[in-house]
């Protein structure tokens, strides 16, 4: 039994390089059981050196292809690598404002450990999945988390590049409807219309945008500047946006945007939520050089 012992090791070891975590699996248990009856109706059979090895190494060869094939065994579990990234991107952010980023984990042994940089310097105390970044200087940071795990396996992020810069500008608009058939945005919260009201800006401006939804209906909304005020065929201008038609700002929630003006022209601000410019969610964009 100490040789059934060794190659029972020797295939664990195996299969872990594989890939596999700890080999406790139906083809374990189906060879352990061959071996114990063997062993018991052919006392004399085992003791052969010959015999003993040749059924050793054909019972090697089926546990390892039992391997292969991991949705065969009961227990087996494949480790995929470890993999951790970032987001958002690369981002633009006004100066001391908070920016929250993300880290998302796959493969690996969980639990996790995490270990935030900035400009390839640890910063202390930032050890969870989730870090808030601001500056009192403009200019561009880089960033990244490196993800550990339960086994001591250590992967880096891909690193986002935040610029920081000074907003000349501020903007506040509030998101909602102006009845149940009709939506729009407004400077204030009482002033929701349809179409919203005009923004104007010169190029060189950069923008501090704030946007809430304050939905008496419950709807999602976003916010972006476009070529258009149709939402299918828009193309969004200077990274000028807030959520998405997909991902938007939930009634009671707020998001901000800060991006640079750097072409004249008449555009539109709209909400990328299907149908909703349809309605009327949408207001125009006047840029002057």
């Amino acid at each position: 039994m100490i040789v059934v012992a060794v190659v029972l090791w020797v295939t664990d070891l195996l299969a872990q390089q594989q890939g596999f975590g700890f080999f406790v699996s139906a083809e374990f248990v189906a060879f352990s059981m061959l071996v114990y009856v063997y062993y018991k109706k052919n006392r004399e059979a085992l003791n052969d050196a010959w015999i003993s090895i040749g059924f050793l190494g054909l019972a090697l060869l089926v546990i390892l292809g039992g391997a292969a094939f991991l949705d065969i065994g009961m227990f087996s579990q494949k480790i995929l690598p470890l993999s951790v990234s970032v987001s958002p991107a690369s981002i633009k952010i006004g100066i001391t404002e908070l920016q929250q980023f993300n880290a998302s984990v796959t493969g690996g042994v969980a639990p996790y450990s995490y270990q935030w940089y900035v400009n390839n310097a640890s910063v202390a105390g930032t050890t969870s999945s989730t870090f808030t970044f601001n500056s009192s200087s403009t200019g561009s940071d880089q960033i990244y988390v490196n993800a550990t795990d339960t086994v001591g396996t250590v992967v880096k992020s891909n690193v986002v590049s935040v610029t920081v810069v000074v907003p000349n500008v501020s903007v506040t608009l509030y998101e909602g409807e102006v009845s149940a058939t009709q939506y729009g945005f407004g400077n204030t919260s009482t002033t929701v219309t349809s179409p919203g009201p005009t923004l104007n800006f010169k190029v060189g401006d950069v923008v501090n945008m704030t946007v809430y939804n304050i939905s008496t209906l419950g709807l999602p909304h976003n916010w972006a500047l476009t070529t258009t005020n149709n939402y299918a065929n828009a193309t969004v201008m200077f990274d000028a946006q807030i959520a998405s038609g997909t991902n938007p700002l939930q009634p009671g929630t707020h998001g901000s945007v800060v991006f640079s003006v750097t072409q004249a022209g008449n555009f539109y601000y709209i909400c990328q939520v299907p149908g909703h410019t349809d309605v009327g969610m949408w207001g125009r964009v006047i840029i002057v050089t």
